[in-house]
């Protein structure tokens, strides 16, 4: 079986690959991956696959494993402990999670948002939102929990008070 090496979640990382495989099946099944999900591979369109690659965000079901080759890849579990905490805090305050599938996919989005400062606009993180497919809640609490997490951050409230407080001062 060929094989590729590349970063993932910070580390050195060499994967084996048959041909036909899509580079999500690689994460999964070579690497352990469990935040990428399948939700539609490889057609692209739910976003539950999203990762970053070089720091951009990129479905991971519409990348063969050669072209990933040399490349850096992050996954839920590569984004900052800090991060991932208050979005989590943040989407459990905010009801703006439910069955968990799409969600590691909206983190990883949710995570490039803030550190782009583009939560602040409602409208920006509903477009930014578009290449995903949640079915089993409405988008204004997903919308509400990515808003809550990035006020959180940058007002530098790391705590679960910070945040419960962060939104009571602006509601």
């Amino acid at each position: 079986m060929p094989k590729i090496t590349f970063h993932l979640n910070g580390k050195v990382t060499e994967a084996s690959w048959e041909p036909g495989m899509h580079f999500l099946e690689v994460l999964r099944e070579e690497c352990g991956i469990v935040s990428a999900k399948d939700g539609c591979a490889p057609e692209g369109t739910c976003g539950c696959c999203l990762i970053l690659i070089d720091g951009s965000p990129a479905l991971s079901c519409l990348r063969k494993p050669e072209q990933m080759q040399g490349h850096d890849v992050v996954t839920l579990e590569g984004v900052p402990d800090e991060r991932r905490r208050v979005l989590s805090e943040a989407f459990v305050l905010e009801g703006g999670v439910q069955c968990g599938f799409c969600i590691p996919g909206i983190l990883i989005r949710a995570s490039t948002l803030i550190e782009q400062g583009r939560t602040d606009d409602r409208r920006a993180v509903a477009k930014a939102l578009d290449g995903h497919l949640c079915r089993c809640t409405g988008y204004g609490r997903i919308i509400d929990a990515i808003q809550t997490a990035g006020e959180a951050c940058k007002n530098g409230r790391k705590s679960r008070d910070g945040i419960s407080s962060s939104v009571k001062s602006s509601g």
